[in-house]
């Protein structure tokens, strides 16, 4: 009685033995594969990955049980019946480099995805600074007006970004007799605005319609010369004018209605002589524009 062999080679890729008795091996050279005779005498391959350049150099016809993997965009297919069908996309590592430069230029993607810094970008802002909103929307130059009024406007950062300087732009009413006039950096929960940080007071801010001012952050107070914003957290930027004429700010306007929803986008305090932490927040329609960096 001729004796069972136990292995079974080929050398011919695609190649697939029909049937295997109990405790055989089969194994394809061509491809790398082993076949085993499982429960129910079911040829089964042990899973494995082979690759290629691309799907278009996959066999024409595929073997169940067996990973493809496509080189060029570093998805898996499996072979299901008649056709190959993607079951995963493996992972691929990404640079600091390709962080930096705007996009993810991943070819597993169908389009490249934009970082924070070709969101910046977008926006026409320096990828070293925040824009508490993109500065295109900042059409109005009539923002708010009243002295010992403190304007709030809230955001919640993309990035962590660590600040040392405030600017804000003044619109087409220009400060004039003022005692103290600063801007600050606050922390925001939705019913207190909380001050960390501020610039000095500086009486000479505003002094000039549509002009950009820039002040860093002072220490006087005990309060930090730089704060760090931590991506996904609310913050706000208050502004404060205190004398005979405070000035208008250039940044949006909003419906009453739609600023009082939550999450408070801005809010406003009158009859104050500096910034302070308050829960005691009004609605207010304007929104002055503001840059960190």
């Amino acid at each position: 009685m001729a004796n069972t062999p136990l292995l079974l080679r080929s050398t011919t890729a695609g190649n697939k033995p029909s049937s295997l008795a109990s405790g055989q091996i089969a194994i394809n050279e061509a491809d790398g594969r082993l076949f085993y005779r499982a429960s129910g005498g079911t040829v089964t391959p042990l899973p494995s990955v082979v690759s290629y350049a691309t799907t278009a150099s996959f066999p024409a016809t595929g073997l169940a049980g067996l990973l493809y993997l496509s080189s060029d965009t570093s998805k898996l297919y499996r072979w299901e019946s008649t056709i190959y069908v993607e079951v995963a996309s493996v992972a691929t590592s990404v640079s600091a480099a390709d962080l930096q430069s705007g996009i993810l230029p991943d070819a597993r993607l169908s389009s490249a995805i934009a970082t924070y810094a070709g969101i910046a970008t977008a926006w026409n802002q320096p990828s070293a600074t925040l824009d508490i909103y993109p500065r295109g929307e900042a059409l109005s130059t009539g923002i708010a007006q009243g002295a010992g009024t403190i304007y709030w406007t809230f955001f919640t950062p993309s990035v962590s970004i660590t600040v040392s300087s405030i600017t804000m732009v003044s619109g087409t009413t220009a400060a004039s007799g003022l005692t103290l006039a600063r801007m600050g950096l606050y922390t925001f929960d939705e019913t207190t605005a909380t001050l960390v940080a501020r610039t000095a007071s500086d009486t000479a801010l505003f002094g000039t319609v549509s002009t950009a001012y820039q002040r860093s952050l002072s220490t006087t107070g005990g309060y930090p010369a730089t704060y760090t914003l931590n991506a996904g957290t609310r913050y706000g930027v208050g502004v404060i004018c205190v004398g005979t004429t405070a000035p208008l700010y250039s940044g949006r306007l909003m419906n009453a209605g739609v600023s009082g929803l939550t999450p408070r986008c801005n809010a406003s305090l009158a009859s104050q002589t500096d910034l302070v932490t308050s829960s005691s927040l009004s609605t207010a329609q304007g929104q002055p524009w503001a840059r960190l960096s």
